[in-house]
């Protein structure tokens, strides 16, 4: 009646600064997670998943003069916690009812933390140390129906969604909501 799992994963990402070379932006990421299923009866069963991310950014290398940043503001650490849990209640075998409940993150591309570095004698365009990952919170209850027909199924699903920290390009300017 009960599934558990759990991870562990590490990854380290170095990139160049570009177009204009000399930097390079790095992180190191230690990400746990766990999963854990239970089927509560023949027709209820729970799903909980955690995970939470552990980010260390830094960079080092040129910087052109003027730039708004030294190389210590990327020495920074962040956690990023996420899960998913969801419900499902199937009454008959052609009813499915889910309740499900989600916090996911997707965190800053080196990229835009700053590895993206453009210096003209008209601008400096450059990414940034202070961005923050992007959450998504969503809210679901859905119902899926299954017709006589085995090849038909209708689903039916409302859901409320929050977004922080997104990041977007809007026309030539970036901006985060």
């Amino acid at each position: 009646a009960h599934i558990l799992r759990a991870a562990v994963e590490y990854r380290r990402a170095d990139e160049s600064s570009s177009p204009l070379p000399g930097a390079t932006v790095g992180d190191h990421v230690l990400a746990v997670s766990g999963m854990w299923n239970w089927k509560m009866t023949p027709t209820l069963t729970l799903t909980n998943a955690l995970r939470l991310d552990a980010v260390s950014l830094a960079r080092r290398g040129y910087l052109p003069p003027g730039y708004p940043f030294v190389n210590s503001d990327w020495n920074r650490t962040y956690r990023v916690p996420s899960f998913n849990s969801g419900a499902v209640w199937r009454p008959r075998d052609t009813d499915a009812f889910r309740f499900m409940a989600s916090r996911g993150a997707e965190l800053p591309s080196l990229f835009g933390s700053g590895a993206f570095l453009l210096v003209t004698p008209e601008a400096s365009v450059a990414g940034t140390p202070m961005l923050q990952p992007a959450v998504v919170t969503n809210y679901e209850l859905g119902w899926d129906h299954a017709a006589a027909n085995p090849h038909l199924l209708f689903r039916a699903s409302a859901f409320y969604q929050e977004s922080e920290d997104v990041l977007a390009l809007i026309g030539d300017l970036v901006q985060t909501s």
